[in-house]
């Protein structure tokens, strides 16, 4: 996504460049013809000038080879220290302004996107209605074949207009016989301005965010006008009397937004420009001085070109709470690359699942032994990083509530109410739940002994308990314990004497 709106920023820029140009160099010409030659040509300059495969690189010195050379060394560092870590990227507070609030800034960015493409799709869809009404009126009005055209009469007082080939004309045109008209709009179709249009609508719906596009949008359909009241007179109609004409169609409404119109509201421009005297006044040598323009704006994009990071990029991926990952819980991992966004850089792993963004990531990993982490900026594999996996490892059994007490008196056991499992010195906060246990114990020569299906002492072994004496001893054994990660373990026995 952030390759299309450098993109779109590339051809906007170009655009405005050329169309400056056109302001101040072709704006008051008549020679029509090369005026829409230049505006199309910048069109398509600034559309594929992002294109440019030439790269410009500059030699680096020996200071900068020093600064990489020492970032390089300072960022292999080995270090579990997330924050350390991340000090180390080669744009700093960047990647700072990232961690502080990443969600709030997201969440701005998706609402930027969101705004862009919602007023582009309304621009679109504008478009795609304004050419359904051409459709709906050229299949409900009478049709004529005339000058090698579709003459389209329509009984609604519009402004005459030109779709492709079709031209869209009142009824009364036909009555009173206004045959500069129909030339004027024989002009726009003979010379396809409807192409003109619609591709200059397109632009509009991508680069709307630059105010320029809708001048150059404005500036195209200005040409057309002159280039069509210009064929108008070249085919020997009266001056004055189109003229008059032009000032009398004004007021109609003006049917669609894509096409080419007879008249709207630039009337004054056009007949200040019949009026002008058709002279060489060296346009074409104008045309000339925009060499200088082009060359610079194409050296510019290869310069940027040779600007572009080199795929050198350095990446340290660090456990954050552990130096080794565990079997079946999330383990957070910072993971953070010299020179690249962190939307473009991808992790992967040989052993489970990795998930999350802007360099924190939570990794799940299946099989004891070794992961291998895969670092990518894009399709590019930075490195790989290697460590260890281990079960967690098993967790402690106790009377619950009583921890390392081995001497309980029968209260102190009928108030605990049963057993539970706790891990000790461990940075990660699971949950053990019991599943089963027993209780056995000697009496009078026999053995005795009691079975519970979960954490809690069950009615069997409350009552042996209570038949228990002072100083006697039980096991708590055949402990059974499930983990985060659903297996079973059997854990050691307890050995409790009544006090």
């Amino acid at each position: 996504m952030s390759g299309y709106f450098e993109y779109l920023l590339i051809s906007s820029i170009t655009l405005s460049v050329l169309l400056g140009a056109y302001y101040f160099l072709f704006r008051k010409e008549t020679d029509f013809k090369l005026i829409r030659f230049f505006l199309l040509f910048s069109m398509f300059f600034s559309l594929l000038l992002p294109f440019n495969p030439v790269s410009i690189n500059f030699p680096t010195s020996e200071q900068d080879k020093s600064n990489k050379l020492t970032e390089i060394q300072s960022f292999k560092t080995d270090t579990p220290n997330s924050g350390e870590l991340i000090q180390h990227a080669a744009n700093e507070e960047l990647i700072e302004a990232n961690l502080e609030n990443p969600t709030q800034n997201r969440n701005w960015l998706e609402l930027i996107i969101i705004v862009y493409f919602v007023i582009s799709a309304f621009i679109i869809t504008r478009m795609l209605f304004s050419i359904a009404k051409v459709f709906f009126y050229y299949y409900n009005a009478e049709k004529i074949n005339k000058y090698g055209y579709t003459l389209v009469v329509i009984k609604k007082n519009i402004i005459p207009f030109t779709f492709f080939n079709w031209i869209f004309i009142n009824e009364s045109v036909l009555k009173e016989n206004h045959q500069q008209i129909i030339e004027h709009e024989k002009v726009h179709a003979h010379q396809y301005h409807t192409i003109d249009l619609l591709l200059s609508e397109l632009l509009v719906a991508a680069m709307w965010f630059n105010p320029f596009i809708w001048v150059f949008k404005k500036a195209l359909q200005q040409v057309h006008e002159f280039l069509a009241d210009e064929g108008v007179l070249n085919s020997g109609y009266n001056k004055l009397e189109y003229q008059s004409l032009l000032v009398n169609q004004v007021a109609e409404e003006r049917l669609v937004a894509v096409s080419s119109n007879f008249s709207y509201s630039l009337i004054k421009k056009r007949i200040i420009m019949m009026s002008k005297t058709k002279t060489d006044s060296g346009v074409k040598l104008k045309l000339m001085v925009l060499i200088p323009l082009i060359s610079f704006l194409l050296i510019g994009m290869s310069c940027a070109n040779g600007q572009e990071p080199e795929n050198e990029y350095i990446a340290a991926v660090s456990p954050t709470k552990m130096n080794i990952l565990y079997i079946g819980v999330d383990n957070p991992v910072s993971i953070a690359v010299t020179g690249a966004d962190y939307g473009k850089v991808v992790a992967e792993i040989d052993n489970g699942k990795i998930s999350g963004e802007n360099g924190n990531y939570m990794v799940r990993v299946k099989k004891p032994g070794v992961v291998t982490i895969s670092v990518k900026v894009g399709d590019d594999v930075v490195s790989d990083h290697k460590f260890r996996v281990k079960q967690v490892p098993d967790p402690v059994a106790i009377v619950k509530g009583n921890w390392g007490k081995t001497v309980l008196s029968k209260q102190e056991l009928l108030d605990a109410g049963g057993i539970e499992v706790l891990l000790a010195n461990f940075d990660f906060a699971l949950k053990f739940n019991v599943v089963s246990f027993r209780i056995a114990t000697t009496m009078e020569g026999f053995e005795l002994e009691a079975r519970a299906n979960d954490n809690k002492f069950s009615k069997g072994q409350i009552d042996l308990i209570q038949k228990m004496e002072k100083g006697q001893k039980f096991y708590i054994e055949d402990i059974k314990a499930k983990g985060p990660d659903g297996s079973i373990r059997n854990l050691g026995a307890l050995s409790i004497r009544i006090k």
